[in-house]
């Protein structure tokens, strides 16, 4: 038994031992290459799904007037505005800057303070009107903080003869809203 066991496992070392191979039998579209050199291959990443965050600064140009002067009118027993002096020529501008990478909409609404007889407060942009703000594009830069801006603007109706109804103090005329929304 001794003997059938080395003979068949010298027939094995004959047969599995004489198996070689080298360099000169890899295959017909393969490249061998000399000792210490290399090759280099791009790494792709596949993007399944992405989050997108938003961002959004909203500046207001001025929310309060001055009134420098005011004038007694002895004919109608009132105070009026020194000519040329008025608000209703200076829009209220707003600033809506986007740093978000989706695109934004933009509008406003206005209510006027009809107790100090201002007729309206018009925004540039409604809800039947709104603004689409683009998203940011990224461009390469590290620490990138430019971000994209639209414009809208308030425009104040004041009355021919409009004056104060107090001399001192603060007047609310009005309350202005920015609504942001995604598209």
């Amino acid at each position: 038994m001794k003997r059938i066991f080395s003979l068949i496992l010298a027939f094995c070392f004959v047969i599995f031992g004489g198996i070689s191979v080298s360099a000169a039998s890899v295959a017909n579209n393969a490249t061998a290459y000399p000792g210490g050199a290399s090759s280099t291959s791009g790494i792709g990443v596949a993007v399944i799904s992405s989050v997108s965050r938003y961002a959004i600064d909203v500046t207001f140009s001025q929310t309060e007037f001055t009134l420098n002067s005011l004038v007694w009118d002895v004919n109608n027993l009132d105070y009026i505005l020194v000519q040329g002096q008025s608000f209703e020529a200076t829009p209220i501008n707003v600033t809506v800057t986007n740093y978000s990478d989706k695109p934004i909409l933009a509008w406003g609404s206005a209510t006027a303070n009809t107790a100090v007889e201002i007729h309206s407060i018009e925004p540039t942009y409604t809800v039947d009107n709104k603004l689409t703000i683009p998203g940011v594009v990224p461009d390469g830069i590290a620490n990138n903080t430019n971000g994209v801006n639209g414009k809208m603007a308030y425009y104040i109706n004041v009355p021919a003869g409009w004056s104060p109804p107090s001399l001192s103090g603060n007047i609310v005329i009005g309350t202005v809203s920015v609504y942001l929304a995604k598209p």
